[in-house]
């Protein structure tokens, strides 16, 4: 737990640093290596690391990992725990919004997120936070219609 907190706290902290929570996250995996807070918390690092990275090969090697964390903790807790759905969608949103350029490969990505936020929503429908991400993506998948730059896009809370 010790090293599981301090991790989380460089990647959800103002100002945190990720190679640090990194470090905190593989020691906890290494003393608890099936423990599912960890692996929430290391998918969440990924995601992030994704996010911050200086060009999309690098950020798609952080998203695949990310990933692959996301898609084993949703088979085997996503029924129970919402929590899990809440990073797979916020993690992939914004990958999708910094670094898919192109329109119609942004909608196409956007489409197939938000089908997977609608079952999120369907496992825990009184979870406030995937209904915020849900209610993020539908936007974000409307306003690519809209031409006007300025509007800006929707954020899912943490």
């Amino acid at each position: 737990q010790f090293w599981l907190q301090y991790g989380s706290l460089e990647v959800e902290g103002e100002g945190g640093d990720l190679n640090l929570a990194e470090n905190y996250l593989a020691q906890a995996a290494s003393i608890s290596p099936y423990n599912p807070h960890i692996k929430n918390a290391q998918c969440n690092l990924y995601y992030r690391f994704s996010l911050y990275s200086s060009n999309i090969t690098i950020a798609m090697d952080y998203k695949i990992k990310a990933d692959t964390f996301a898609n084993e903790l949703l088979e085997n807790i996503g029924i129970e725990d919402p929590h899990i759905h809440h990073i797979y969608c916020r993690g992939n949103y914004y990958f999708i919004l910094k670094w898919i350029k192109e329109k119609d490969q942004k909608a196409i990505k956007l489409e197939a997120l938000r089908r997977s936020a609608e079952r999120a929503v369907k496992l825990h429908p009184r979870n406030k936070k995937i209904d915020q991400a849900l209610q993020a993506i539908n936007r974000a998948y409307l306003q690519l219609g809209v031409s006007d730059p300025l509007i800006p896009d929707p954020d899912i809370p943490q």
